[in-house]
């Protein structure tokens, strides 16, 4: 009984802890935002027209003509640091097809598909929480013919979200990774069953 009086007491810390940490990040990231909206602003200006018909404003992070890595237009598989930019830009595209589905955003106004397009692949299949319909991950299919080098598939899975409504979710979700029980979530069965 005193174990698990322990455990729970340094768990409910832990969460105490993180809480404190999230509110802080928060607070930094509101006024970093608050900061660059006129640079954002000026950079959506100054590329593409279509760019600026884009409801509400847009994280930089979330648009790949802002931030994205369009100087690799030839990918060297065998090159790591090509390799790590596109995993780095399909786990992007799955922060942002949540996000995009959070805002509702579809068709053109889907700021997700670049970051995957760019390097020609295509979204295969999207991996969607059972208990809360958050995307959680994403299996993309290249659209070039496998080769020894190139991947004919990728799975990408997103860490946790401080915006919208998976927060909570993914919270949840890092206290049972903390106390090894993330095999016991519903996120974990789902890529099981894809494979």
């Amino acid at each position: 009984m005193d174990k698990e009086l322990v455990e729970l007491s340094i768990v409910a810390n832990l969460l105490s802890m993180s809480l404190r940490v999230l509110l802080v990040l928060r607070n930094v990231n509101n006024l970093t935002y608050s900061l660059r909206i006129h640079e954002i602003d000026s950079k959506i200006e100054s590329q593409d027209p279509s760019l600026k018909n884009l409801e509400g404003i847009i994280s930089e992070r979330e648009s790949f003509e802002l931030c994205g890595p369009s100087h690799l237009t030839n990918i060297d598989w065998t090159n790591p640091d090509h390799r790590r930019s596109v995993a780095a830009c399909l786990v992007q595209g799955v922060y942002i097809l949540e996000r995009d589905r959070q805002e509702n955003r579809q068709a053109s106004k889907a700021l997700a598909p670049p970051w995957w397009n760019f390097f020609q692949f295509d979204l295969h299949s999207q991996l969607i929480d059972d208990a809360d319909s958050c995307i959680f991950g994403a299996i993309y299919k290249s659209k070039h013919p496998p080769s020894q080098h190139t991947p004919s598939y990728v799975i990408a899975f997103r860490g946790t979200l401080i915006k919208g409504n998976a927060f909570s979710r993914d919270l949840e979700l890092d206290i049972h990774n903390i106390k090894n029980g993330l095999h016991l979530t519903s996120r974990f069965d789902i890529p099981q069953f894809l494979m």
